[in-house]
């Protein structure tokens, strides 16, 4: 699933494809991508509109246009492509294409197209359609659903030990779960918070109403340790997660503790364990994080 760091990746692809782009025509193919209207009032709204800048928010990709703005949530396999409108050539090694009503094998899972005006097309491509797409008005843009009730982002200065002190103390579950709550601390995934809680030296399972002032601050120092360092090298590339045309990260190979069950652990070397924390599988060292 791409969490923050990967979601800043896609960001700064989209940003060199896209900007001052304008979008002629929109393809909605899978109906159920686009949330809060239906597909053809969004796409009508936002045919003839230039894509001005592309932002984000925690785990929300933001594309700018004149009037509105695109909120995209990637969710589990959402990627974008960029391809040629046309039907493919003899012989063009061009990888990807689009044409109305023709989706060849290759672009099987293509649900959303954007056709630009230099003739090339921006496809959205989910493996479980768990993808979403909102339209709002850029007035409005962190007053409405989804975006109106997002926490501070967890690499951000803004983000006090206090303030997560205090809200901590109000819940009645794990520190795991806790720190996936996006409404608490937004950009923090289950790769990144297993690796932030192994950093911090604390078991996952933890109740967090019981996370003193002190760890909340260690909390926070390694959010920003493990997100930074993932961002500056592309985020994850998690088993078939890829980006965008391609694009891969590099921070897989930094892990501690996601993914390494059963291997030692690189402090102690003890074997790391794998739990179910909140359905969610949970890895942690059972020496260095007690």
């Amino acid at each position: 699933m791409p969490e923050l760091p990967e979601v800043e990746t896609v960001r700064r692809v989209l940003k060199t494809w896209l900007i001052g782009k304008r979008i002629i025509k929109c393809f909605p193919i899978y109906p159920n991508i686009i949330a809060s209207m239906t597909p053809e009032e969004f796409a009508l709204r936002i045919e003839g509109q230039e894509i001005k800048d592309i932002g984000r928010k925690g785990k929300y990709l933001l594309i700018y246009l004149e009037n509105d703005v695109i909120i995209s949530h990637l969710r589990m396999e959402g990627k974008y492509h960029l391809g040629y409108f046309g039907l493919r050539k003899e012989n063009d090694e061009a990888n990807h294409y689009f044409a109305p009503n023709v989706i060849d094998k290759k672009n099987k899972h293509v649900h959303l197209v954007f056709l630009l005006d230099d003739n090339r097309v921006l496809m959205y491509d989910d493996v479980r359609k768990f993808g979403r797409m909102n339209l709002v008005k850029k007035e409005e843009l962190f007053l409405v659903p989804p975006l109106n009730k997002l926490g501070i982002e967890a690499n951000s200065d803004d983000y006090s030990a206090s303030y997560l002190f205090e809200r901590l103390q109000k819940l009645k579950v794990t520190i795991k779960q806790a720190l996936l709550n996006q409404e608490l601390i937004s950009g923090l995934g289950n790769i990144y918070v297993d690796e932030v809680l192994f950093l911090s030296k604390i078991k996952p399972t933890k109740e967090a109403n019981k996370i003193s002032l002190k760890k909340c601050q260690v909390i926070l120092d390694n959010a920003k340790i493990v997100l930074n360092k993932a961002i500056e090298l592309g985020g994850s590339t998690i088993r078939s997660y890829h980006f965008a045309n391609g694009v891969d990260g590099k921070f897989q190979n930094e892990l501690y503790v996601y993914g390494r069950a059963n291997q030692e652990c690189k402090f102690c070397g003890s074997k790391i364990n794998k739990i179910k924390v909140g359905g969610r599988g949970t890895h942690y060292c059972p020496s260095c994080q007690k």
